[in-house]
C-alpha cells in the first residue's frame, strides 16, 4: 500500500564478530549456498585462511550440492588443519540433525562447546565476555522452534537514531521490531501482533517453562506505547489451504478486564 516503514534492531550487538561467527554456522545449515556463511566458518579452522577457503568453497559449490559435499573438501586443505577440519566436519554432521534444526538455542550451544569456546580462548584475551554475549544469544533464541524462523527474525535489521538512540518518528515510518530490540524505547502508538498461545508465549518457552521469561517480555511490549496501545491476535489460521484455530494469548487473559476495549475485525 506504499506506507512507509523501517526495520530497526540492535545492531551493535549483532555485528560482533563472535556473534557473526555463530550465526554463519546456522546460515549454512539453513542455506547450504551461503558463499559469505561458508568463507567465515572456514576461516574459523586453524590454518585456513582466504585461499584455502575459497579452493574448498569453489569444490563444494562446483559439486552441486555444498552440504553433501563439503564433507569431501578435507583434501583440498593444508596437512596442518585436517585436524580441524575434521571437529568442523564433525559439527556440520550433527547441526544437520533434526534435533538441531528445531532447537536453535541448543545448535548455537552446540557450536559454542564444540570448539568455538577453544577459539575465543586461543584468540582473545576478553574471551569469557564473549561467551557472556554468546550466551545471551543462546537465552535469545529459546523462544525459537527452527533455525529458519531466528534467522528471518535477525534479518529484520534497522538502525534507531545513530546520535539519540530512539526511533526517529518525525518522518511517519511505521517502525517494524521485535520485542528484544524495541527495550528501553517508546513510540506513539504500538501493535503488538500475533498474541496466540504458541506464538506469545511461545510454543518452546512454554515446553522449557520459560512462561515467566515470555510474560516479562510481554510487560515490555506493552511498555513501549505512551497514547495508544493494540494487541492483535488471529482467531483461525490457514496453512495449505488447511484452517486451525487458535486460542488468544494467556497473558492477555491475566490482564484486568476494565483495562482494555475488546474490538473483533473481520477479514473478508
Amino acid at each position: 500500500r506504499g506506507i512507509p516503514f523501517e526495520i530497526r534492531s540492535g545492531l551493535k550487538f549483532f555485528e560482533q564478530a563472535h556473534i557473526k561467527d555463530i550465526l554463519a554456522y546456522l546460515k549454512i545449515i539453513v542455506n547450504p549456498f551461503d558463499e559469505i556463511g561458508w568463507m567465515r566458518t572456514l576461516k574459523l579452522i586453524r590454518g585456513i585462511g582466504n585461499i584455502s577457503a575459497g579452493r574448498v568453497w569453489g569444490f563444494i559449490r562446483a559439486a552441486g550440492n555444498p552440504a553433501d559435499a563439503v564433507f569431501e573438501a578435507h583434501k583440498h586443505v593444508p596437512r596442518k588443519s585436517q585436524e580441524g577440519m575434521y571437529l568442523f566436519l564433525a559439527v556440520m554432521r550433527e547441526l544437520r540433525d533434526e534435533k538441531y534444526l528445531t532447537d536453535p538455542s541448543g545448535a548455537i550451544d552446540y557450536v559454542l562447546r564444540n570448539g568455538y569456546e577453544d577459539h575465543l580462548y586461543r584468540t582473545y584475551p576478553n574471551a569469557e565476555m564473549r561467551i557472556e554475549d554468546i550466551e545471551q544469544l543462546i537465552r535469545f533464541s529459546q523462544r525459537y522452534d527452527a533455525l529458519e524462523t531466528l534467522l528471518s527474525d535477525l534479518a529484520l535489521q534497522g538502525v534507531a537514531d545513530p546520535e539519540t538512540g530512539e526511533p526517529d518518528e518525525t518522518d511517519g515510518k511505521v517502525v517494524l521490531s521485535t520485542v528484544h530490540q524495541a527495550k528501553g524505547l517508546e513510540w506513539g502508538h504500538v501493535f503488538i501482533i500475533g498474541m496466540n498461545d504458541g506464538r506469545f508465549p511461545s510454543s518452546k518457552s512454554l515446553k522449557n517453562d520459560d512462561e515467566e521469561e515470555e510474560r516479562r517480555l510481554f510487560y515490555v511490549a506493552v511498555t513501549r506505547a505512551r497514547e495508544s496501545l493494540a494487541v492483535c491476535y488471529p482467531l483461525t489460521s490457514e496453512d495449505w489451504n488447511n484452517i486451525g484455530f487458535l486460542r488468544p494469548s494467556r497473558f492477555i487473559k491475566e490482564l484486568p478486564a476494565d483495562s482494555f476495549e475488546e474490538i473483533r475485525v473481520e477479514v473478508v
